[in-house]
């Protein structure tokens, strides 16, 4: 872990009217426990949780409290959460992964064609 080339954008007091944590709602009480009110305080806080069953844990409802919002995958997670969330729970979708075209590809998906065919014949 010696990259630091991220280090100059890390901050302990966020800048922005809107904070979306991408963690586990367990993990809620951790980072409060830790930041405090300083980066919750006079801000938007959104959560952007995963839950990969039907039941929502409740021993994680703690998590809602530092929320007005919780954002979802998918219909089954915003399914869960929202029956015990006492927060909006909104399904926004995963974000889609990046493709680039100037990337150099070690796979030429037109001989994975030619040498099935040659294999056939």
């Amino acid at each position: 872990m010696s990259d630091t080339t991220w280090v100059h954008k890390e901050t302990v007091q966020p800048s922005f009217d809107v904070n979306i944590f991408h963690i586990n709602a367990e993990q809620m009480t951790e980072i409060y426990a830790y930041f405090g009110n300083r980066i919750f305080d006079g801000r938007y806080n959104i959560g952007y949780w995963h839950w990969e069953l039907s039941d929502f844990p409740d021993i994680w409802l703690d998590g809602f409290s530092f929320l007005q919002e919780v954002w979802v995958p998918s219909t089954f997670v915003a399914d869960s959460i929202a029956l015990k969330s006492p927060v909006p729970v909104v399904k926004i979708g995963s974000s889609p992964l990046a493709m680039f075209s100037d990337q150099n590809c070690s796979i030429n998906f037109q001989k994975i064609f030619e040498n099935r065919t040659r294999e056939l014949v």
